[in-house]
């Protein structure tokens, strides 16, 4: 997704036109953030400008500031696509589906941490943005 001010056509982009935006990324300890960089790669895209975060809110507020481009999951922020702040931008080859999990560490077995991810597993709803 970007900012509809910076990334102005609605066809689809090669990935050489996308990387003529800044690439807005999640660090690689986000799996969406390795997903996508690995998705990348394997496209042989040339990243001249990359920005990494751990903080999806702050590629988001980069992403409607029109500062750069980035991966957003469309559910959380259909919303603000139908407000016109963001733009869906259709790249040719398609962003593979990136699945959503909520992860623990299996090597150090923890009653609390397998609660809070089946908790996070029944309760999330990702069609809502930022839920309380």
């Amino acid at each position: 997704m970007g900012s509809p001010k910076l990334v102005r056509t609605r066809r689809k982009l090669s990935i050489a036109e996308l990387a003529e935006y800044t690439i807005l990324v999640q660090g690689n300890r986000s799996g969406t953030g390795l997903w996508v960089s690995k998705w990348l790669k394997s496209e042989g895209a040339m990243l001249p400008r990359l920005f990494s975060s751990d903080s999806l809110i702050a590629l988001l507020g980069l992403t409607v500031a029109g500062l750069g481009v980035t991966y957003l999951p469309l559910q959380c922020f259909k919303p603000l696509v139908a407000e016109g702040k963001l733009r869906i931008i259709r790249t040719d080859p398609e962003l593979p589906a990136i699945p959503y999990v909520a992860m623990h560490r299996h090597d150090r077995p923890s009653a609390f941490t397998a609660g809070v991810a089946e908790l996070a597993r029944t309760t999330c709803d990702f069609s809502r943005q930022l839920q309380g």
